[in-house]
């Protein structure tokens, strides 16, 4: 008897997990192999349980990491060195965690791959599904979402994945295509070729987007093929939403504006920028690194790029790499958070300095975010997100400093100008922390004071060095 697999390629997708493996097990598959993408977070809990998946990381499976192994390209490498390792196998459907195989007509998984033992591959039609009007997410994926997409261009293009015949097939063509793959009706499918889609025995329901809950989740931990889908097609897909999603999903379209997905801000929080011949400063946003980087540019004016201590090139700015490679005495500004919340606020927000107001957002805002959309936000965020997700202006000081083993100079933003006056370096920017008008409760201060806690504490580590330094 033949076997059954499924392979598929997985990021940060534990939340439906469980439905869509225990879902593919009852159809008759015998294996599912699902690799780990780079920098995925561990679904072996959940894997762990059923003898049946086999998870592997695509760092164990790819000897080879090639620069422009991204996205779709890497799912298609995937797909066939997979395709290599198990030929003359049996069958294998090549699909994504966001769809399901379903069976029409009284056919199963057995009847459908023998009644087409010689074929190379069977086109699996996409039928889509629209979020069902839900602004919140829903514990259940199937029985959940039951309305399909009005908007989808159904007559320019059908989108399909294969399964595969492992002992006739030998080449992808694409990450969805398979060569001379066919449907169920014989005819051949082509990568935009409009083939009418043929739901007779089979379809392949795609739950691309779920609740918007789920959709701005999916911007923030971010997808496979980065800029795959545009924002934006959650509304085409669901045009009587967006009323109500720019109200009860409001909490949602703001949370995502305060999060970031920048690959930089994920590797290496911290950089440094050399601003005197003797001295090097972290860069730490909202904690004067306007002051610093007009110091820094200052600096480099006078003294030849050759010979900087520097091991990356970035923008407009020279940041040192590897912090292991610093030379020099290093200077660390603290602010309060508060206050550094605060400026965040007004300088990013009211002044519209931020993505808030210049992302794909704004066209489903309408209004100005206000304090408690942002205060809601941040705590969303600090509590949900692993805090490389988080943008920079609000992840904790504290996040920014732990991979820090030196720091010779700790300074309160307040003594900025001071103290680097006292330095003899140039700067011509007046530090302004504190000149906002951002009122808080009491309540407000106290959230704030909770969720950086771990930032307050490094007012303990900047009192023991200011005592010391005297």
């Amino acid at each position: 008897m033949a076997a059954f697999y499924i392979c598929t390629i997985i990021k940060d997708e534990h939340r439906y997990l469980a439905e869509w493996i225990e879902h593919h097990l009852s159809l008759g598959f015998d294996d599912i192999y699902l690799f780990e993408d780079y920098g995925s977070k561990s679904h072996s809990e959940i894997t762990d349980k059923y003898s049946q998946v086999h998870l592997i990381t695509c760092d164990d499976y790819f000897t080879i990491k090639r620069s422009y192994d991204v996205g779709c390209a890497r799912q298609m490498r995937l797909s066939q060195k997979f395709l290599n390792e198990h030929r003359n196998e049996g069958w294998c459907a090549f699909i994504d965690i966001d769809e399901y195989i379903m069976f029409n007509d009284g056919y199963t998984l057995q009847k459908l791959t023998e009644e087409y033992a010689d074929n190379y591959g069977i086109a699996l039609y996409w039928k889509q599904f629209n979020a069902n009007g839900r602004i919140n997410r829903s514990e259940r994926v199937v029985e959940s979402y039951t309305q399909t997409c009005e908007c989808i261009e159904q007559d320019r293009h059908y989108a399909f994945k294969s399964l595969v015949n492992l002992n006739k097939a030998r080449e992808f063509w694409s990450q969805h295509l398979i060569e001379n793959l066919t449907d169920v009706t014989g005819k051949y499918v082509t990568h935009g070729e409009s083939t009418k889609p043929n739901y007779s025995k089979v379809q392949l329901n795609h739950y691309f987007c779920k609740s918007y809950e789920d959709w701005c989740d999916r911007f923030v931990r971010g997808d496979l093929a980065p800029n795959h889908r545009k924002f934006k097609s959650f509304f085409e897909n669901n045009p009587n939403i967006k009323e109500l999603v720019r109200t009860e999903g409001r909490k949602f379209s703001i949370q995502l504006a305060v999060t970031s997905t920048s690959e930089w801000n994920a590797k290496e929080p911290m950089c440094v920028i050399p601003i005197s011949s003797n001295l090097c400063a972290y860069n730490v946003s909202k904690c004067g690194c306007t002051t610093l980087a007009v110091s820094s540019v200052k600096y480099y004016k006078e003294c030849p790029i050759e010979s900087l201590p520097l091991h990356h090139y970035r923008g407009n700015h020279n940041y040192i790499e590897s912090l292991d490679k610093i030379d020099r005495p290093t200077l660390l500004v603290y602010r309060d958070p508060i206050s550094r919340w605060k400026s965040f606020y007004q300088n990013k927000v009211i002044r519209g300095e931020h993505s808030l107001l210049t992302d794909s957002l704004k066209e489903f805002l309408q209004e100005r975010p206000t304090l408690e959309d942002v205060l809601y936000a941040t705590e969303y965020s600090l509590k949900t997100f692993d805090h490389t997700k988080i943008d920079q202006h609000i992840r904790p000081i504290s996040d920014y400093v732990k991979k820090l083993k030196r720091v010779d100079y700790f300074v309160d933003i307040k003594d900025l100008d001071r103290f680097l006056t006292e330095q003899g370096i140039e700067h011509s920017i007046e530090n302004s922390s504190g000149n906002y008008n951002v009122e808080l409760t009491e309540e407000q201060e106290s959230l704030l004071k909770e969720l950086y806690a771990e930032d307050y504490k490094l007012l303990d580590k900047y009192e023991l060095w200011k005592s010391s330094s005297k």
